[in-house]
């Protein structure tokens, strides 16, 4: 199986910024894919998003542009899912 890797940047809109709830939810939701993900803002060290505690070390506010990278054999699908997840936490537009 060859290895993919996919990158987005993505801007966190839930005016809570990235609390232990949501990085809950993200690990969990990361744990069913065979990719490794990670997070963090672009030219700092980023971190792997199956692990709630790491994520909060971001210390993420509202407003943060954090860049997603998965590497595995369902990289565009573990992306995809991270996307689509801080689209649907956004609540800049309520």
């Amino acid at each position: 199986m060859s290895s993919s890797l996919s990158k987005d940047v993505i801007t966190v809109r839930n005016s809570h910024g990235l609390h232990l709830r949501v990085a809950s939810e993200l690990a969990r939701l990361c744990r069913q894919f065979q990719a490794k993900i990670t997070l963090g803002r672009p030219g700092e060290p980023p971190v792997n998003i199956a692990s709630p505690l790491s994520l909060l070390t971001l210390a993420v506010t509202a407003g943060t542009k954090l860049e997603a990278v998965a590497d595995g054999p369902d990289a565009d699908a573990a992306l995809a899912a991270v996307v689509e997840y801080f689209t649907m936490h956004s609540d800049a537009e309520k």
